[in-house]
């Protein structure tokens, strides 16, 4: 069969789905104060249960719905103190319907219901169990609240409870010397304690018990103590930490105890996930860096493909992989961007790429995939396409004018 076309469509997805990721073609939806956001200037990113968007930006908190964008106003003069978190914005979506948001030394509140902002969070705690002031909290991956007071007591709140219970006395004890909790894991029935000075303890869940404990930085001084974001995948603990002008991403094998340095950098990393395959994700000034599961493949996205065309360079302040596989990146002052794989499993190669002398038309008749390119049999000889370029080359296998119908 011969298709007569100005524009081919070649299904290259399905012909090169195979090959690594970092061959992939990333093109990014905008989303920006034009369709509604209220600031160019995204903070963080996270998911209601009913996958609406929570989207932080200076000032507000949007809640987008895919279509539109609804807006909670909140006030930083009245929010809770939170002395012991020194880092940068993080939210947490609760089994209560409520958001929280922390950012440097500060704590809000807000009512996803009523979509407003609680300055009430003493009251709060005191109904969860918690009668003396609360220096810290964590939300750990399976919804679980982790709460530090300021008599260095660690309360743990489950995802089905309303009320928290005491986990351990003297968190902050538990290196032998004054330590700060930077960050909490869980995995199965193991729970992990993350501190500044680069120490991590490992707690069996059920029993509360001390397993084991490792030291990230043993024998040198840990230069990473300004912040720390930890995310469990499989039996993996990736770790992001920063320090001075410098970062770093780990990986800790926790079935043989074995740690891996992934990447270090002359800057900071911003905000570490990790999506459903695997994939890790590092956002930083430089741009989004993408890391397969091997740790052999890192891609740095820059500068980001939009889908009209454009292409432009900025800080990634933070990115979020929602449950139906798509990537959705928060930059300092471009606004949102959105991504998913299965969006663009077509792409469309016109006239032009086939790069013509006379002919006002190309008669495409053929495909056939050879060495990780797609061979193209037109009426005016044979083209191969080449998915790293997005470029389609004569190929001098047959002489130019002939007629390839079969390949």
């Amino acid at each position: 069969m011969v298709y007569r076309l100005k524009i081919i469509i070649l299904f290259i997805s399905l012909l090169l789905s195979a090959h690594i990721q970092a061959q992939e073609h990333y093109v990014f939806s905008s989303i920006s104060s034009i369709n509604g956001l209220s600031d160019n200037r995204v903070r963080t990113l996270c998911q209601l249960p009913d996958r609406r968007m929570i989207v932080v930006t200076e000032g507000l908190v949007n809640i987008y719905d895919g279509a539109a964008f609804r807006y909670m106003h909140y006030d930083e003069q009245r929010a809770y103190s939170l002395p012991k978190y020194s880092g940068y914005h993080r939210a947490y979506v609760d089994n209560e319907n409520r958001l929280w948001l922390k950012n440097r030394f500060k704590l809000m509140l807000f009512d996803i219901r009523t979509e407003l902002f609680n300055p009430g969070i003493d009251s709060v705690f005191v109904l969860l169990g918690i009668k003396e002031p609360v220096v810290n909290l964590f939300a750990d991956t399976e919804n679980n609240f982790w709460y530090v007071t300021a008599k260095n007591a660690l309360y743990f709140r489950n995802s089905t409870d309303r009320k928290a219970t005491l986990f351990l006395r003297n968190v902050a004890e538990v290196s032998n010397t004054p330590d700060e909790l930077y960050d909490i894991a869980v995995h199965e029935q193991l729970m992990f304690l993350f501190y500044k000075s680069g120490l991590m303890v490992c707690f069996d869940f059920n029993a509360k018990k001390e397993l084991y404990r490792e030291k990230s930085f043993e024998g040198k001084n840990n230069t990473y103590n300004g912040t720390l974001m930890v995310v469990p995948f499989r039996q993996y603990l990736y770790q992001a930490r920063n320090g001075g002008n410098r970062g770093i991403l780990t990986r800790f094998n926790i079935i043989n105890r074995q740690l891996e340095k992934v990447m270090e950098t002359d800057y900071w990393l911003n905000t570490l996930t990790v999506d459903h395959t695997g994939n890790c994700w590092i956002s930083s000034h430089t741009g989004l860096w993408v890391i397969d599961p091997t740790l052999k493949n890192k891609l740095l996205i820059s500068p980001l493909q939009l889908v009209d065309g454009k292409a432009y360079e900025s800080e990634i302040s933070t990115q979020y992989n929602d449950n139906t596989g798509g990537l959705w990146v928060g930059t300092v002052n471009r606004g949102l961007l959105y991504y998913h794989p299965d969006r663009f499993k077509f792409r469309n190669l016109g006239l032009p790429f086939f790069k013509p002398t006379s002919n006002k038309h190309i008669n495409v008749s053929s495909f056939a995939e050879s060495q990780g390119a797609v061979l193209v049999g037109t009426s005016n000889g044979l083209y191969r396409y080449n998915s790293r370029t997005v470029t389609i080359e004569a190929d001098k296998t047959i002489p130019a004018a002939s007629a390839c119908e079969m390949l």
